[in-house]
């Protein structure tokens, strides 16, 4: 396992730059290196994804043992819910589809149904598709 792990020490000692005159990722990473020891609370200059996560993980890494394992807990907990909403979200949707196509059908059923009486009372095909909302084609169908 030691094979695999590689230490890497740097000195940013040098680097006396303030957040708003950085201009480059490196910049902005060794102010981060920098300054993390010492910033009171989370600072409002991070815009980017990486330098979130880096205090993210910063703040983990600060916790001790016994609230790390209380984080993991309330984290795991937190994915759970929103597993269970995100699998009642997909059962909802598609169990309101198959009920939409169902009354979509039985719809459907009735403007046959009133068709072909009215085609059978002598009703002309125009008249037809006027009151039921079918094509002229479906109403041919029924012939």
């Amino acid at each position: 396992m030691t094979d695999s792990l590689k230490f890497v020490f740097m000195e940013v000692g040098p680097f006396n730059k303030p957040y708003q005159k950085c201009s480059s990722f490196e910049e902005k990473f060794l102010f981060y290196m920098k300054n993390l020891p010492t910033f009171a609370e989370r600072p409002d200059t991070h815009q980017d994804q990486y330098f979130e996560e880096l205090l993210q993980t910063a703040e983990y890494l600060a916790m001790d043992m016994e609230t790390q394992a209380m984080y993991e807990k309330r984290l795991k907990e937190m994915r759970d819910i929103q597993n269970v909403e995100n699998y009642f979200r997909r059962v909802t949707l598609a169990e309101g589809r198959a009920e939409g196509e169902t009354i979509g059908e039985a719809s459907m059923l009735k403007k046959v149904k009133l068709a072909i009486a009215l085609l059978k009372d002598g009703a002309s095909i125009d008249d037809v598709c006027a009151k039921t909302g079918l094509s002229p084609e479906d109403i041919a169908e029924l012939h």
